[in-house]
């Protein structure tokens, strides 16, 4: 036989208490909490009939982080739009203001166009045409938003991004593209810049958010409003759709103080030159050494012309892309093992990488 559970009428109001203060305690405490992890996790909170409804955002509280650090760059007082920057630190007197080295390297003069329409001149302080990164400078009075860095090291395929830019021409300035990261640490051949057929391997981030003519330079940005990396390129070709790439923020950050200084960045060299094999030596893989300078540390390590270096460390170099890609992994100052081929015979020697500034 079941006990019947019989409650006294102090119990009874000590239930009723308890009742009424966790329904206070969850409108008080619980949901705010809830509502701020919502809201950082890019849900917005729409009241509809007096009922809150969660859903997910359109990106604006993330757009409204970045959107006014974001500018346009005009060179030469021309009519069209040449690329995108965004502030990225200001100090006392100056903002300093991040875009790719393509997007200036032919500019006599450069002016900045901002989200109101104001106009500012900028003083080009340092640039790098490897990276193809560059810093600019402006009087800080121009500032009204400076960018927050994120970790390109944190990114997932997936993930939601988003990009601000000027696409085609000034008209179309503040332009918003969104998409996903659509491929981590992808190693691709670019020109080294706008007027020259050498080319380098860049390591860059995929991604599938439309970018355009004119975007270069402008910040790519994660679901917080943190720039992860620089948009710099896209695949142009009939068949290929939406393969935009952009510049890893976390490499970039190495070398903003020496850009700032208006230093070159010191990038190693073994005191050689170095070229592809041509069609007769194709068995092998590797870059032929054309020049040796004299007392340089390949000159000192019994390198000569005629050489075939096969690896970097325990790299394999295929070609003059790969020599420098992988060099340019160390800093004058390092010391590295080159494996190398001389009449067919497989050799080896260490090398303490010099500058080349």
């Amino acid at each position: 036989m079941k006990n019947k559970l019989k409650l006294n009428k102090k119990e009874y109001i000590h239930l009723i208490i308890s009742f009424f203060i966790g329904i206070i305690f969850t409108f008080i405490i619980i949901i705010p909490i809830a509502e701020v992890f919502l809201l950082k996790n890019n849900l917005t909170i729409n009241i509809k009939n007096k009922t809150k409804i969660y859903e997910k955002s359109s990106l604006s509280n993330s757009i409204k982080k970045i959107y006014d650090s974001v500018i346009s760059i005009e060179l030469d007082n021309n009519n069209s739009s040449s690329g995108t920057g965004f502030i990225y630190k200001t100090d006392n007197k100056y903002a300093y203001i991040l875009t790719n080295e393509h997007v200036i390297n032919s500019a006599k003069k450069i002016e900045v166009i901002f989200s109101n329409k104001k106009e500012a001149k900028a003083k080009l302080l340092g640039s790098d045409a490897y990276l193809d990164i560059a810093v600019l400078r402006i009087d800080k009075k121009y500032s009204s938003l400076v960018a927050t860095l994120g970790n390109s090291n944190n990114l997932n395929l997936g993930d939601t991004i988003f990009t601000v830019g000027t696409p085609v021409d000034i008209e179309y300035q503040g332009t918003i593209t969104s998409g996903i990261i659509s491929g981590k640490d992808r190693k691709v051949e670019a020109n080294i810049n706008n007027y020259s057929e050498e080319k380098e391997i860049m390591d860059m981030i995929q991604i599938d958010s439309p970018i355009n003519s004119g975007n270069s330079g402008g910040p790519l940005v994660n679901i917080n409003g943190e720039v992860v990396g620089i948009c710099t390129l896209k695949i142009s070709e009939q068949d290929v759709e939406s393969m935009g790439f952009a510049i890893p923020i976390n490499i970039i950050k190495k070398y903003l103080k020496t850009l700032e200084k208006g230093k070159n960045i010191a990038w190693p060299t073994m005191g050689i030159e170095v070229e592809d094999l041509n069609n007769y030596e194709e068995n092998t893989k590797g870059v032929k050494i054309t020049k040796v300078e004299k007392d340089s540390v390949g000159d000192k390590a019994n390198l000569e012309e005629g050489d075939i270096i096969t690896k970097i460390g325990n790299k394999k170099i295929t070609d003059s892309l790969t020599y420098i890609y992988e060099l340019y992994k160390y800093k004058a100052g390092n010391n590295i093992e080159i494996s190398y081929i001389r009449n067919k015979n497989k050799k080896t020697c260490k090398i303490t990488l010099t500058s080349n500034k």
